[in-house]
C-alpha cells in the first residue's frame, strides 16, 4: 500500500514539473519574442 502511495506521489510530482518547466518556458519565450 505504502508503495503504491510512493509511485503515485512520484508520478504526480514529475507532473507537476513538467508543467511548471512548460509554464516556465512559455513565460520565457513571450518576454523574449
Amino acid at each position: 500500500m505504502k508503495l503504491i502511495l510512493h509511485l503515485v506521489s512520484c508520478l504526480a510530482r514529475r507532473q507537476i514539473h513538467k508543467l511548471l518547466d512548460r509554464q516556465l518556458n512559455i513565460a520565457e519565450f513571450k518576454e523574449i519574442s
